[in-house]
């Protein structure tokens, strides 16, 4: 069941709750540091209508830091507005923490928004793949993808032939993320080395989760689990791919 209305009392109940989680700082870069709103040891708030910049290593500098944020989210009248100053690593758990409180329209956007911002969804270590592939049921697809990708969706055939580009190894087949396009799997699996591996697959359409183009990927959400045919297939590198670049 969903809320009838998204429960944003409720969602910023929770936003507040992040603030406050231990900032852990990278060992290895000293200046950055791992928290669902900052990213830098140092932030920037405004204090009498000038930027002061404070360290939020310091007790003074963390709580101003906090304040700032607390006004942000005090300020946000929408959900989506969350995912313009949270990081994006840290959405996913974001929306498992508040989807109970959204609307059926509101959390179909707003996976959708989760899934294709977040660099690695499937390997997310706050919500399993089981857990989105329960979300991607439960949300309506008419607001899950934008008009084109539900137009293209709607026509698809029901059989269709996809494609993953990964590493090699059967664990690589278990992502959730495949695409129609042969080409876009081929750069997926040569992006860091040539040892990438390329697999094809046949899946029915009523096991196609969501099809999202806005990332130009021609991709494909799918019941992993529903593959059927799953073969690896060769390919050749063209003259100057780049294999050491996103």
């Amino acid at each position: 069941m969903f809320a009838k209305e998204t429960n944003l009392a409720a969602v910023k109940s929770e936003a507040r709750a992040l603030l406050y989680l231990d900032i852990k700082v990278e060992e290895k870069f000293g200046l950055f540091v791992q928290h669902p709103y900052f990213g830098q040891v140092i932030d920037a708030v405004q204090t009498n209508g000038k930027i002061e910049m404070v360290d939020l290593r310091e007790p003074e500098g963390l709580k101003k830091a906090q304040q700032r944020i607390l006004k942000t989210i005090d300020a946000v009248e929408d959900y989506s507005q969350f995912f313009v100053f949270m990081r994006a690593p840290y959405l996913p758990v974001f929306f498992k923490l508040t989807q109970q409180h959204l609307s059926h329209k509101d959390f179909s956007e707003a996976l959708a928004d989760v899934w294709t911002l977040v660099e690695f969804p499937n390997i997310d270590v706050n919500v399993s793949k089981r857990e989105f592939m329960q979300f991607f049921r439960r949300a309506h697809k008419e607001w899950l993808m934008d008009e084109d990708e539900y137009k293209f969706y709607k026509e698809l055939p029901e059989e269709i032939t996809v494609y993953r580009g990964t590493g090699k190894g059967a664990r690589h087949l278990l992502g959730l993320s495949w695409t129609l396009d042969y080409e876009k799997a081929k750069w997926f699996a040569t992006r860091w080395n040539k040892k990438g591996a390329i697999y094809k697959g046949k899946i029915l359409k009523k096991d196609v989760l969501a099809y999202f183009s806005r990332r130009s990927e021609s991709e494909v959400v799918i019941d992993v689990g529903k593959l059927i045919d799953v073969e690896e297939i060769t390919y050749e590198l063209d003259e100057g791919d780049n294999c050491n670049e996103q």
